[in-house]
């Protein structure tokens, strides 16, 4: 989503993840909100971006790229192997 379309409750759906990419009022650099969870932030749009959960089918064997700097789920970094 642009900033004008973060500013504007009606484009958001239920489900979809807010992560903060910046420290913000309330919130910490990294957070996530799950829209429909709690209030949106609108006004803080500029320090997160919206994305939208989906799920994928992966053969074994296949390998799996993180593009985006992130923790696992015990917050150690990912890296590549």
């Amino acid at each position: 989503m642009t900033f004008a379309q973060r500013q504007e409750a009606v484009n958001y759906t239920p489900g979809d993840v807010i992560v903060f990419t910046q420290n913000a009022r309330r919130y910490a650099k990294g957070q996530r909100i799950i829209v429909g969870e709690g209030p949106l932030p609108l006004d803080q749009a500029s320090r997160f971006q919206v994305f939208q959960r989906s799920t994928m089918d992966v053969s074994p064997g296949e390998l799996i790229r993180v593009t985006q700097n992130g923790k696992t789920a015990d917050r150690g970094k990912t890296s590549p192997e």
